[in-house]
């Protein structure tokens, strides 16, 4: 078993909502902000919003400013692998077995089973 950090598994679980929204069949495209993420999942909103910082500046997401401001994923989810979200959070991390796999919103024909926050 892979155990990552309580950070690792907030962007992981971050980047599934950004990426069910942002080619999801309701809003499409729509931008995805801090706060709504962290009510979601239950995530410390300062904590939430230092990991978005650290994915946005690893090129994952990008930031929209303004008051309807938010993240959208920087590509597709199927080009974002599981271990460039982990390298971001917890550089320098590497495992050969997890750069093979790719993060799939089921909106993007799969899926990653992300679940809420551990305790």
């Amino acid at each position: 078993m892979l155990k990552i950090s309580k950070k690792a598994d907030y962007a992981l679980m971050a980047l599934q909502h950004i990426a069910m929204v942002q080619f999801g069949d309701v809003t499409p495209g729509r931008v995805v902000n801090t706060k709504e993420i962290a009510e979601e999942y239950n995530i410390p909103l300062e904590l939430l919003a230092k990991v978005l910082q650290t994915l946005a500046k690893n090129a994952l997401i990008e930031s929209h400013n303004g008051p309807k401001g938010g993240y959208v994923l920087a590509r597709r989810a199927h080009q974002i692998t599981i271990a460039q979200i982990l390298e971001s959070i917890e550089a320098p991390w590497v495992s050969p077995t997890v750069h093979t796999r790719r993060m799939e919103s089921s909106a993007c024909s799969g899926t990653i089973a992300i679940s809420a926050p551990r305790s």
